[in-house]
């Protein structure tokens, strides 16, 4: 049953916008703070490669959640596993192409170290959960995501000082990730032109746009919009798959596995969104953020970034981060199949 009778409509074109946006919020959170195309909006391959993937990955996976569920943990958890599974056939990290991902430790084909940093943590929390609920939060009016965490989160979030030590460690553990061996001013002018981007389109959005007067579910797309959606988002798998880092293409076992993988968080998400249609709406207010403090966050994560590039300790802080988050999609992982098994 598909969950999208809101009352209000939002023009097609502020539609459209609003999923440009928010693919420029997963792009940059991913490919931005990561290091893994700095200046993806200076760029052709920023916009016809990398931007294209992060956009329809959001955008599918969302609009699954979000009209046929609820945005619960054990929902968008696996959603962005699924959206971290293109590093298997578009990119094939997960299948050996990177170089630091080849001495590794493999079953079956499947290298386990970028399988845990990249798919448990990177895309699951930052290129699909963060960066949907930073969409929603600065773009729209309404606040799913959040209503419908675990009554202890939203109790956090409630709490004014809590709320804004959560943002400053937020601040920090992004600023944390970037791993790149580059000058730590490249790593400054990459984050800074990449934020001023996000910022700007934001405040036309919300400014001139008023684009944020309407909620989430009226601003993602409907049924048609959502078949078209997911017809290119395969058409890219097919593209991408066929010309990029080709000769990783592995054998069919390692494929067999690979759709065992899909099959079973597909099955998760499946059983997790009928289940989720049952979950309560928490009331909740989030207490405002000044643009004063918005800077403070915005410098820390400068900072924190640079300096640590500088230092040359950047690897060894994503590394701590990425395992760290790593366990903690384990266990989101296991909470979810055991919910889809039990209900």
């Amino acid at each position: 049953m598909e969950n999208n009778k809101t009352g209000n409509t939002a023009p097609i074109k502020l539609k459209v916008l609003f999923w440009i946006l928010m693919g420029m919020v997963s792009t940059f959170f991913a490919e931005v703070i990561s290091g893994s195309t700095p200046f993806a909006f200076f760029t052709p391959t920023g916009w016809l490669v990398v931007f294209p993937i992060y956009l329809l990955h959001i955008l599918v996976l969302g609009t699954v959640i979000f009209r046929y569920g609820r945005p619960a943990i054990y929902t968008l958890y696996p959603a962005g596993m699924i959206f971290g599974m293109y590093e298997a056939y578009i990119t094939k990290v997960i299948w050996g192409s990177a170089d630091w991902a080849q001495n590794t430790i493999s079953i079956g084909g499947i290298y386990i170290l970028p399988m845990l940093l990249i798919v448990f943590f990177f895309h699951a929390f930052i290129s699909f959960m963060l960066s949907i609920t930073v969409s929603e939060s600065a773009l729209t009016s309404s606040r799913e995501i959040i209503s419908y965490m675990p009554e202890s989160i939203t109790k956090h979030l409630s709490d004014g000082r809590r709320f804004r030590r959560t943002l400053v460690l937020g601040a920090l553990i992004l600023g944390m990730i970037w791993a790149k061996s580059t000058p730590w001013t490249t790593t400054f002018l990459a984050e800074l032109s990449g934020l001023i981007v996000i910022i700007a389109a934001i405040y036309i959005w919300r400014e001139k746009l008023h684009g944020n007067r309407y909620g989430m579910m009226e601003l993602l797309p409907e049924k048609k919009g959502l078949v078209v959606l997911g017809a290119l988002l395969i058409f890219i798998y097919l593209l991408f798959g066929y010309y990029m880092n080709r000769q990783y293409f592995p054998g069919i076992g390692t494929q067999a596995l690979t759709w065992l993988i899909y099959a079973l968080l597909f099955f998760i998400l499946y059983r997790n969104l009928k289940t989720s249609r049952n979950e309560w709406k928490r009331e909740i207010h989030i207490p405002q953020i000044d643009r004063r403090f918005l800077l403070i966050l915005i410098s820390l994560f400068l900072v924190t970034s640079s300096l640590k590039v500088a230092l040359g300790i950047g690897l060894l802080l994503f590394l701590i981060v990425a395992l760290s988050m790593s366990l903690i999609g384990i266990w989101l992982f296991i909470v979810s199949l055991k919910k889809a098994l039990i209900g």
